[in-house]
């Protein structure tokens, strides 16, 4: 019967250790691997957004504009300005309607304290 050595039983547990970190490590990386993989496959469709982001900024800080995002903006604002006007329209109506019930209301209460 022989008889292992205890150094030689230490490196059997070293081993069986260092091959499950190892294992470990293989799987880590193999799933890092696809992360990238899959970021890597959208990466031009993340330029392009990246691109649009970065002139949107530079239109809204002033710097170099480019025709599409300045007539977004300018869109936008006159549309905000429109529906601003068509409100204060709106408004305006309907204070003088209130105005004419009021004139209204105070003449039916003159005529009823006179009848009264």
């Amino acid at each position: 019967e022989i008889e292992a050595e205890p150094d030689e039983t230490f490196n059997v547990e070293n081993n069986v250790e260092s091959y499950k970190k190892s294992r470990s490590l293989a799987t880590e990386i193999t799933e890092i691997g696809a992360r990238l993989h899959e970021s890597l496959n959208t990466e031009s469709d993340d330029k392009k957004e990246r691109s649009k982001a970065i002139k949107f900024l530079k239109s809204v800080t002033g710097l170099s504009v480019e025709g599409s995002e300045k007539d977004h903006i300018e869109s936008s604002i006159i549309h905000i300005l429109d529906s601003t006007r068509d409100e204060v329209e709106r408004l305006d109506k309907q204070c003088r309607i209130l105005l004419s019930n009021e004139k209204g209301t105070e003449e039916k209460i003159r005529k009823k304290s006179v009848d009264l």
